[in-house]
């Protein structure tokens, strides 16, 4: 363990300890158990030092770190510290305006640390995905957030362009079909039921059950 992960074991430690390693250039390491210093806070639930690590000084240094794995610390905060996870999500989101009803109000999403994309080193071999966290713990709160839902719906876009361009295949195969076979002769029309008449003078005329 280095010092950090001594600063932010103990629940009840002061942040000053850990501001001071912090401010002097401690880096973020990795214990032999596998876990960070930010790992051990929020598995500690040291709330002064989780305070001080997603504060605006340090937040984004602490997101940008990847594990041995690849992984980002997006996925221990939604399983063990969800308001932080909540915070995260907040600062994922940037408005242009601050009214909400102004002409060019616009709501920028950032969704990289819940899908950093299949070519992230979090990504193999299986493509990581912070709502699928979010499901497997329940975590319904972070699940409503705007920017899950906005997640959701870029999903959900893709299905339907995909399942429109096969719909508008097979109309244009029908009306290919359609189009060729041409209207069917009077001739064949049977005059009270107006189906095709299976039957004539001459013999039967071919059906769909001859």
């Amino acid at each position: 363990n280095t010092a950090l992960h001594y600063a932010c074991k103990h629940a009840g430690s002061s942040a000053r300890s850990l501001e001071l390693l912090l401010s002097n250039g401690a880096q973020l390491q990795q214990n032999y158990n596998g876990e960070t210093p930010v790992d051990v806070a929020v598995l500690n639930n040291n709330g002064p030092a989780i305070s001080l690590l997603f504060s605006d000084a340090y937040c984004d240094w602490v997101m940008s770190y990847r594990k041995d794995t690849g992984m980002s610390h997006m996925d221990i905060l939604i399983q063990h510290s969800p308001q932080t996870a909540l915070t995260i999500l907040n600062r994922s989101m940037t408005k242009s305006r601050a009214d909400n009803f102004e002409k060019n109000f616009m709501v920028t999403h950032n969704f990289f640390y819940l899908d950093p994309g299949p070519d992230d080193p979090a990504s193999k071999p299986n493509r990581y995905l912070g709502l699928r966290t979010m499901v497997e713990r329940q975590r319904e709160d972070l699940l409503k957030h705007p920017l899950c839902a906005a997640l959701l719906e870029s999903f959900t876009r893709y299905f339907f362009w995909c399942d429109f361009f096969f719909y508008a295949v097979f109309l244009c195969c029908l009306t290919a079909f359609v189009a060729d076979q041409g209207p069917l002769p009077i001739s064949l029309v049977d005059a009270n039921t107006g189906c095709r008449n299976t039957s004539s003078s001459g013999g039967s005329v071919w059906g769909p059950w001859d």
